[in-house]
């Protein structure tokens, strides 16, 4: 019978997890703004926790507290921007650059599968070469502001651990 009620309660558990994906993707696609402001932001606020005054506000339990905080919340908008790249790429060129569109048609893989695929178009060449500078600079950020957070706070976890074994 505990058997039963593990493996019930597991697959309890990865349905509400998928279904909160689902949801976290919704939200993300409906304020995307708002989390790749919190995405550069984040980063900023590990790099304070490192302040003098910021780490004597918080013992070593709170900070690697908020590290845990911090870090997750970055790592899943990353996921969501790596994974949602060509929406930011839309964004940005319908809303700063002239004559931007997406050419969207059907191709088939290797394999046989339909696959869609977008050939974006702009009215300068230097519009179509940034936004795929753009396009780098989000993957890149995707594994940069992970590790920046982490770096931040965990280089703020250990001065305040040096400083409470130096008192």
């Amino acid at each position: 019978m505990r058997t039963v009620l593990h493996w019930l309660v597991v697959a309890m558990l990865i349905a509400v997890g998928l279904g909160a994906l689902m949801v976290y993707g919704e939200v993300f696609r409906a304020h995307m703004p708002a989390f790749l402001f919190l995405w550069v932001f984040l980063p900023v606020v590990a790099w304070w926790l490192n302040t003098p005054r910021m780490r004597s506000q918080f013992p070593i339990a709170a900070l690697k507290v908020f590290r845990g905080i911090l870090l997750t919340v970055v790592v899943l908008i990353s996921v969501a921007s790596f994974s949602h790249y060509d929406r930011i790429r839309d964004a940005i060129g319908e809303r700063y650059v002239e004559g931007y569109r997406v050419l969207l048609y059907e191709d088939t893989d290797d394999y046989g599968r339909p696959v869609r695929t977008g050939v974006v178009q702009t009215a300068h060449w230097y519009s179509k070469l940034a936004l795929w500078l753009v396009e780098w600079l989000i993957v890149v950020a995707c594994l940069a502001l992970p590790f920046l957070t982490w770096f931040n706070a965990t280089r703020a976890i250990k001065t305040a651990s040096m400083q409470a074994t130096a008192a």
